[in-house]
């Protein structure tokens, strides 16, 4: 079995989301990273927090445009109390 988990979630509709998001014991202690990046989940949430834009974020760190909103739909997604299922890839 192998340290990396590549995190594809779906929703109750068996939409895809969050593709981009990944979970490697390996990097930052397993907390959820942007993929091919060290950026974790909580990290982009609190450059958002603090009122860094989108394009800075991207232009700062090299993100990808839909990475950001990769980020906020996985961390929104257990606000809204979303029944999630992981399915190994």
């Amino acid at each position: 079995m192998t340290d990396k988990r590549y995190i594809n979630l779906l929703n109750s509709k068996g939409n895809k989301m969050a593709v981009d998001i990944i979970v490697d014991k390996k990097i930052r202690h397993g907390k959820p990273i942007i993929k091919g990046t060290r950026i974790t989940v909580d990290e982009v949430l609190g450059m958002l927090e603090a009122g860094m834009t989108y394009e800075e974020i991207e232009k700062e760190y090299g993100l990808k445009k839909g990475q950001i909103p990769a980020v906020i739909r996985y961390a929104s997604s257990f606000v809204r109390g979303e029944e999630l299922y992981e399915i190994h890839a």
